[in-house]
Protein backbone atom coordinates (compact mmCIF):
# COMPACT_ATOMS: atom_id res chain seq x y z
CA UNK A 1 0.00 0.00 0.00
CA UNK A 2 1.20 3.52 -1.06
CA UNK A 3 2.14 6.33 1.47
CA UNK A 4 -0.74 8.29 1.70
CA UNK A 5 -0.26 12.30 0.82
CA UNK A 6 -1.59 14.74 2.64
CA UNK A 7 -1.90 18.43 1.53
CA UNK A 8 -1.43 20.93 4.03
CA UNK A 9 -3.35 24.40 3.60
CA UNK A 10 -1.94 27.07 5.78
CA UNK A 11 -5.06 29.42 5.29
CA UNK A 12 -3.69 32.59 7.16
CA UNK A 13 -1.82 35.60 5.58
CA UNK A 14 1.00 35.06 8.79
CA UNK A 15 3.06 32.04 7.41
CA UNK A 16 4.55 31.47 10.60
CA UNK A 17 1.31 32.08 13.16
CA UNK A 18 -0.96 29.75 14.78
CA UNK A 19 -2.61 27.95 11.64
CA UNK A 20 1.06 26.99 10.82
CA UNK A 21 1.42 25.52 14.44
CA UNK A 22 -1.16 23.75 14.05
CA UNK A 23 -0.37 22.33 10.71
CA UNK A 24 3.09 21.11 12.40
CA UNK A 25 0.82 19.35 14.85
CA UNK A 26 -0.09 17.30 12.35
CA UNK A 27 2.75 16.94 10.44
CA UNK A 28 4.38 15.38 13.38
CA UNK A 29 1.66 12.95 13.79
CA UNK A 30 1.16 12.12 10.10
CA UNK A 31 4.87 11.66 9.47
CA UNK A 32 4.51 8.76 12.39
CA UNK A 33 1.35 6.82 10.47
CA UNK A 34 3.62 6.95 7.71
CA UNK A 35 2.35 9.71 5.72
CA UNK A 36 3.72 12.22 3.38
CA UNK A 37 2.92 15.94 3.23
CA UNK A 38 3.03 18.95 1.63
CA UNK A 39 2.74 22.71 2.71
CA UNK A 40 1.16 25.25 0.92
CA UNK A 41 1.05 28.35 2.23
CA UNK A 42 -2.16 30.77 0.86
CA UNK A 43 -0.06 34.10 0.95
CA UNK A 44 -0.81 37.41 2.34
CA UNK A 45 -2.74 38.76 -0.69
CA UNK A 46 -6.86 38.97 -1.27
CA UNK A 47 -7.74 36.38 -3.56
CA UNK A 48 -10.40 37.79 -6.03
CA UNK A 49 -13.37 36.01 -6.12
CA UNK A 50 -14.98 34.01 -9.39
CA UNK A 51 -14.93 36.04 -13.01
CA UNK A 52 -17.93 33.80 -13.92
CA UNK A 53 -15.75 33.50 -17.55
CA UNK A 54 -16.29 30.23 -18.02
CA UNK A 55 -12.55 29.59 -19.04
CA UNK A 56 -12.29 26.36 -16.74
CA UNK A 57 -14.25 24.75 -18.53
CA UNK A 58 -11.99 23.45 -21.15
CA UNK A 59 -8.72 23.64 -19.18
CA UNK A 60 -10.30 22.66 -16.16
CA UNK A 61 -8.09 25.04 -14.21
CA UNK A 62 -9.20 28.62 -13.22
CA UNK A 63 -7.62 31.13 -15.47
CA UNK A 64 -7.10 33.42 -12.97
CA UNK A 65 -3.57 33.74 -12.42
CA UNK A 66 -2.96 33.59 -8.92
CA UNK A 67 -2.45 30.69 -5.79
CA UNK A 68 -5.93 29.04 -7.22
CA UNK A 69 -4.49 26.88 -10.13
CA UNK A 70 -1.19 26.27 -8.37
CA UNK A 71 -3.36 24.57 -5.48
CA UNK A 72 -5.46 22.84 -7.17
CA UNK A 73 -2.45 21.14 -9.40
CA UNK A 74 -0.74 20.22 -6.01
CA UNK A 75 -4.73 18.79 -5.01
CA UNK A 76 -4.42 16.18 -7.84
CA UNK A 77 -1.77 14.16 -6.69
CA UNK A 78 -2.92 14.33 -2.66
CA UNK A 79 -5.16 11.85 -0.73
CA UNK A 80 -6.52 13.85 2.03
CA UNK A 81 -6.59 17.59 3.00
CA UNK A 82 -5.90 19.80 6.15
CA UNK A 83 -6.96 23.23 6.31
CA UNK A 84 -5.91 25.71 9.17
CA UNK A 85 -7.38 28.88 9.02
CA UNK A 86 -7.60 31.65 11.73
CA UNK A 87 -11.47 33.05 11.57
CA UNK A 88 -10.46 36.96 11.45
CA UNK A 89 -9.76 35.87 7.49
CA UNK A 90 -12.81 33.97 6.90
CA UNK A 91 -14.42 36.90 8.02
CA UNK A 92 -12.80 39.85 6.42
CA UNK A 93 -13.01 40.44 2.54
CA UNK A 94 -14.47 36.89 2.53
CA UNK A 95 -11.23 35.64 0.54
CA UNK A 96 -11.15 32.23 1.50
CA UNK A 97 -14.54 31.62 0.25
CA UNK A 98 -13.25 33.31 -2.82
CA UNK A 99 -10.35 30.73 -2.80
CA UNK A 100 -12.33 28.06 -2.03
CA UNK A 101 -14.97 27.98 -4.33
CA UNK A 102 -13.11 28.87 -7.73
CA UNK A 103 -11.05 25.55 -6.27
CA UNK A 104 -14.45 23.85 -6.73
CA UNK A 105 -15.63 25.49 -9.97
CA UNK A 106 -11.98 25.02 -11.65
CA UNK A 107 -11.17 21.48 -10.85
CA UNK A 108 -13.67 20.23 -8.19
CA UNK A 109 -12.75 16.87 -9.30
CA UNK A 110 -10.14 16.77 -7.57
CA UNK A 111 -11.26 16.60 -4.46
CA UNK A 112 -13.93 14.01 -4.57
CA UNK A 113 -13.64 11.34 -2.88
CA UNK A 114 -10.84 12.49 -0.54
CA UNK A 115 -11.12 13.56 3.30
CA UNK A 116 -10.49 16.76 4.50
CA UNK A 117 -9.81 18.00 7.45
CA UNK A 118 -10.78 21.79 8.22
CA UNK A 119 -9.26 23.40 11.57
CA UNK A 120 -9.91 27.28 12.15
CA UNK A 121 -8.25 28.89 15.34
CA UNK A 122 -9.85 31.86 17.51
CA UNK A 123 -9.63 33.43 20.71
CA UNK A 124 -12.71 31.78 21.11
CA UNK A 125 -14.29 28.34 20.90
CA UNK A 126 -17.53 29.91 19.16
CA UNK A 127 -16.32 30.02 16.04
CA UNK A 128 -18.52 27.60 14.41
CA UNK A 129 -20.15 30.20 11.97
CA UNK A 130 -16.46 30.43 9.80
CA UNK A 131 -16.02 26.65 10.07
CA UNK A 132 -18.80 25.88 8.58
CA UNK A 133 -17.78 28.23 5.83
CA UNK A 134 -15.06 26.39 4.86
CA UNK A 135 -16.26 22.60 5.31
CA UNK A 136 -19.19 23.66 2.96
CA UNK A 137 -16.78 23.87 0.54
CA UNK A 138 -15.12 20.68 0.43
CA UNK A 139 -18.81 19.07 1.31
CA UNK A 140 -19.81 20.82 -2.19
CA UNK A 141 -16.67 18.97 -3.83
CA UNK A 142 -18.13 15.76 -2.35
CA UNK A 143 -15.13 15.41 -0.12
CA UNK A 144 -15.77 13.46 2.94
CA UNK A 145 -15.49 15.78 6.04
CA UNK A 146 -13.68 14.23 9.20
CA UNK A 147 -15.19 15.85 11.90
CA UNK A 148 -13.56 15.62 15.88
CA UNK A 149 -15.19 16.12 19.19
CA UNK A 150 -13.44 19.26 20.09
CA UNK A 151 -13.61 22.40 17.58
CA UNK A 152 -12.23 24.73 17.26
CA UNK A 153 -8.70 24.92 18.11
CA UNK A 154 -7.74 27.93 20.61
CA UNK A 155 -5.45 29.77 20.06
CA UNK A 156 -3.41 32.36 22.30
CA UNK A 157 -2.02 35.53 23.50
CA UNK A 158 1.28 34.14 24.48
CA UNK A 159 2.35 32.69 20.75
CA UNK A 160 1.75 29.91 18.66
CA UNK A 161 3.83 27.80 20.83
CA UNK A 162 1.40 28.09 23.36
CA UNK A 163 -0.95 26.23 21.52
CA UNK A 164 0.90 22.78 22.37
CA UNK A 165 0.05 23.70 26.19
CA UNK A 166 -3.17 23.05 25.92
CA UNK A 167 -4.16 18.87 25.75
CA UNK A 168 -7.57 19.46 24.47
CA UNK A 169 -6.37 21.33 21.45
CA UNK A 170 -3.27 18.59 20.97
CA UNK A 171 -5.68 15.67 20.98
CA UNK A 172 -8.10 16.65 18.81
CA UNK A 173 -6.12 17.27 16.22
CA UNK A 174 -4.41 14.16 16.63
CA UNK A 175 -7.53 12.65 16.62
CA UNK A 176 -8.99 13.86 13.52
CA UNK A 177 -5.53 13.22 11.57
CA UNK A 178 -5.66 9.56 12.45
CA UNK A 179 -9.33 9.33 11.65
CA UNK A 180 -8.21 10.89 8.20
CA UNK A 181 -5.11 8.84 7.57
CA UNK A 182 -8.08 5.72 8.06
CA UNK A 183 -10.79 6.72 6.01
CA UNK A 184 -7.63 7.47 3.45
CA UNK A 185 -6.53 4.08 4.07
CA UNK A 186 -9.70 2.31 3.32
CA UNK A 187 -9.92 3.91 -0.01
CA UNK A 188 -6.31 2.45 -0.84
CA UNK A 189 -7.60 -0.50 0.00
CA UNK A 190 -10.65 -1.11 -1.39
CA UNK A 191 -8.63 0.02 -4.55
CA UNK A 192 -6.55 -2.86 -4.24
CA UNK A 193 -9.70 -5.19 -3.54
CA UNK A 194 -10.85 -4.37 -6.70
CA UNK A 195 -13.66 -2.34 -5.12
CA UNK A 196 -14.86 0.46 -7.68
CA UNK A 197 -15.38 3.89 -6.77
CA UNK A 198 -18.56 5.05 -7.56
CA UNK A 199 -19.08 6.41 -11.39
CA UNK A 200 -20.62 10.19 -11.50
CA UNK A 201 -23.97 10.55 -13.13
CA UNK A 202 -22.21 13.36 -15.29
CA UNK A 203 -20.36 16.94 -14.28
CA UNK A 204 -21.88 18.82 -11.55
CA UNK A 205 -18.67 21.16 -11.73
CA UNK A 206 -19.29 23.18 -15.38
CA UNK A 207 -20.85 26.34 -14.84
CA UNK A 208 -24.87 27.10 -15.32
CA UNK A 209 -25.30 28.17 -19.17
CA UNK A 210 -27.25 31.04 -17.67
CA UNK A 211 -23.53 32.78 -17.04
Amino acid sequence: MEKPRILLLNASTNENGHSREILRLCEEELSGLGCETELFWIGPHHISSCRICGGCRDTRACVVDDVVPEFTELAKRADGFIVAIPQQRIKSEASIASFASRCIYSAGEVFRLKPAVCVTAALRTGDSLGRKRMTKCFSDAEAPLVSALYWNVRSSDEGARALRKDLANVNALYNAVRDMVYFVRCRQAGREAGVAEPERAGSAFSLPHSY
